[in-house]
């Protein structure tokens, strides 16, 4: 019965911590003239208790990428780093985030080289 117990303490103790994370394939139309072309990417949904976010599978992964690679120079060289700009990844590179108690939404885009955060004004 101990053991019973315990097991269920931890979980419960890890899953206040816990957060949710939720893969979606998503299919979309670039141009809305050519409607055979219907491209997809994953996309990935974290939930936890402050709000969510909701952005590219590929995206992250070469922000994750580059990010390992410059913490990597700066351990070797401080004084010497070299960013590489890959090929843009994935076609979705916007991201929304959501916060919460008040559901302040926000998306996250650039337009060439500029970047925007809009936030909605209405609440959902």
């Amino acid at each position: 019965m101990k053991k019973i117990s315990l097991a269920l303490l931890l979980v419960i103790g890890f899953s206040s911590f816990a957060q949710n994370r939720f893969f979606y394939d998503y299919k979309f139309i670039p141009d809305s003239t050519d409607k055979a072309n219907v491209l997809k990417e994953i996309m990935l949904l974290d939930i936890d208790k402050s709000g969510s976010k909701y952005y590219g599978q590929e995206k992250f992964i070469a922000d994750s990428t580059s990010q390992a690679d410059v913490e990597r120079q700066l351990k070797l060289s401080p004084n010497n780093i070299s960013i590489s700009r890959r090929d843009k990844p994935g076609m979705i590179t916007y991201k929304v985030t959501k916060q919460y108690p008040d559901f302040k939404t926000h998306l996250f885009t650039k337009i060439s080289s500029d970047s925007y955060k809009i936030e909605e004004d209405k609440k959902t």
